[in-house]
């Protein structure tokens, strides 16, 4: 259910990017062709708009079921969000992967290279569950890419 605090900071044909003040989460889907870096620049600075909006110790929900294998232009991009993410005090990140292995793996090695704590997940409910506390169990469905 949405929230009646959800704010969409940006919607494009390769991101969307939502804030939720009543749950204090962020919202954060990729969609498309990761070897197309448009819009890369664009989403750091629409990013960095909605971070300035959250209080320390809020959550982020990262949706990558949409977005395909990625690029070398968007490996940067992707660690300066995870970096972004730490400054900003998130106290915990949920990021719901497809089953596409390959991107897994490149998930996998930007969150290592980037230090952030994060879980993954199949859907978003148990994500959604996991960041409200009702899921204590994640639901890791891949052995790389946990943390």
């Amino acid at each position: 259910m949405m929230s009646m605090a959800m704010e969409q900071v940006a919607h494009t044909k390769r991101y969307k990017l939502r804030v939720d003040a009543d749950k204090n989460r962020l919202y954060f889907s990729l969609r498309g062709s990761g070897k197309d870096a448009s819009g890369c620049a664009d989403c750091i600075r629409e990013m960095q708009a909605a971070l300035r909006r959250m209080p320390a110790g809020f959550t982020a929900l990262t949706d990558f079921t949409r977005f395909q294998q990625i690029s070398p232009e968007w490996m940067e991009p992707l660690f300066n969000i995870h970096q972004m993410l730490i400054t900003a005090g998130v106290s915990k990140e949920a990021e719901i992967h497809p089953s596409d292995i390959v991107l897994c793996m490149q998930l996998d090695s930007v969150a290592q290279h980037s230090g952030i704590d994060r879980q993954i997940f199949a859907d978003r409910d148990r994500a959604e569950a996991w960041l409200d506390g009702e899921d204590r169990q994640p639901s890791r469905f891949l052995v790389v890419g946990t943390r």
